[in-house]
């Protein structure tokens, strides 16, 4: 069985705004699924992607993939360390206006992270983190936002 899935009308002005160079290998991601049945269900057992960096199909298989093992981690770091907490932190900089300065800013930003987690209060306190890097763009003046979610 063969399904078609489209949604490169949404994606590839997103693209052309980021001039980026392999918009016809996203255009034909995941374009071909195929099922099979099994007891009264569908299951997906074949299909083709591209695992490109700003594909959108790709980035959303990629959330739910990392969602599922985050659960898992958290399920088993309760269960080695009952009394811990989880905190929840976001590092953000100034705004950066230009691709050199946002590569300096981040750079500048992990490094800071990765000093504060040398600390010796922070260390003796810290079972372990979860770091992800968000970078937003504002639309008013085009300059990128860059921050750091942690889960502590």
């Amino acid at each position: 069985m063969r399904k078609r899935v489209s949604y490169t009308h949404r994606t590839l002005p997103t693209l052309a705004i980021l001039e980026f160079k392999r918009a016809h290998d996203i255009r034909g991601c995941g374009e071909v699924l195929r099922f099979r049945k099994i007891g009264d269900h569908l299951k997906l057992y074949q299909t083709w992607f591209c695992h490109k960096r700003l594909c959108p199909l790709c980035n959303w298989r990629k959330s739910m993939k990392n969602s599922s093992q985050l659960k898992q981690i958290i399920a088993e770091a309760v269960a080695r360390e009952p009394k811990g907490r989880f905190l929840f932190l976001t590092l953000t900089v100034k705004n950066a206006h230009s691709a050199e300065e946002l590569k300096v800013s981040l750079r500048a930003l992990t490094k800071a992270f990765n000093k504060l987690t040398r600390y010796k209060k922070v260390t003796k306190n810290l079972l372990g983190y979860l770091r992800s890097t968000e970078i937003t763009v504002n639309e008013q003046d085009g300059s990128y936002n860059q921050h750091l979610h942690v889960l502590l």
